[in-house]
């Protein structure tokens, strides 16, 4: 199955397509029923979109911001990774508790986010 793409309008064409399906709406003929349908689903398409995406945004963005676990979760295979004390009043501290120089009062840890790709 083909994608439907949802070409970009400008606020003023969404308004003017606002403005269409509410005046075919307005008018009793019979051949405008058709067209008032037509233009309230496309309505419905784009009115929908902010929310959605907005939805979507949110949810990227709970993935890509890792938990904080409790220092007992972590084990020497997981290597260095980011150290916290909460509240957050300092920069991590990125290592492990075997470094030489491990502080000791970090409570909770993340993993390093190693990216996918470089931009130029």
């Amino acid at each position: 199955m083909a994608k439907i793409v949802r070409p970009e309008l400008t606020p003023a064409a969404l308004e003017s397509l606002r403005e269409m399906a509410e005046a075919a709406y307005a008018t009793s003929d019979a051949d405008d029923v058709g067209d008032a349908v037509a233009l309230k689903m496309l309505l419905k398409w784009y009115d929908g979109r902010e929310a959605r995406d907005a939805e979507i945004a949110a949810e990227a963005a709970a993935r890509e911001r890792p938990v904080a676990r409790p220092e007992s979760e972590w084990h020497e295979d997981f290597g260095d990774v980011l150290w916290w004390r909460f509240p957050i009043v300092e920069p991590p501290y990125a290592g492990s508790p075997l470094d030489t120089d491990w502080p000791g009062y970090h409570t909770h840890w993340t993993p390093i986010a190693i990216p996918e790709e470089v931009q130029s």
